[in-house]
């Protein structure tokens, strides 16, 4: 694994995801429990929405050729709380349909999510960027090879 996200990122538009348990619902749908939001991000923006998602885009995980961008759905249906350190969550829901790779995710994974160029001032411009580039920490301090999966 060449590419890792934590020194190409800078640390103002890291926003960490990692939770209590998961579950693997066989259908390519996993349920994080009690997961948790965290990161310098979250001190410079606006409240995150009570219930919403976002797309991950896990592309950079390959350093081989896939057949199309992994990119996979974040979706939460209530937050708990949120400070300018973190944001918690009863349960988050991943929708991973298509490659169907984090079948390996446990509870001491992380994911990185940059942040970078979703900013007020870029949708103010009209620039919108759809997905957030992403990657899966295995025990939370290597990426996964998803390469050879």
């Amino acid at each position: 694994m060449t590419i890792d996200l934590r020194w190409k990122v800078p640390k103002p538009n890291q926003l960490w995801l990692k939770w209590k348990s998961v579950e693997h619902k066989g259908d390519g749908t996993i349920v994080l429990n009690s997961p948790k939001f965290y990161g310098p991000v979250l001190a410079d923006c606006l409240p995150i929405d009570e219930t919403g998602y976002i797309i991950l885009d896990l592309t950079k995980h390959f350093i081989v050729l896939i057949p199309e961008p992994y990119e996979i759905v974040l979706k939460w249906d209530k937050k708990l709380g949120q400070t300018t350190a973190s944001a918690w969550f009863n349960k988050m829901t991943i929708e991973d349909n298509r490659l169907g790779l984090l079948k390996l995710l446990k509870k001491s994974d992380e994911i990185l999510i940059d942040c970078s160029d979703h900013t007020t001032e870029k949708w103010e411009k009209g620039k919108y960027k759809l997905t957030f580039p992403s990657m899966v920490y295995q025990d939370g301090s290597e990426p996964y090879d998803l390469s050879s999966k």
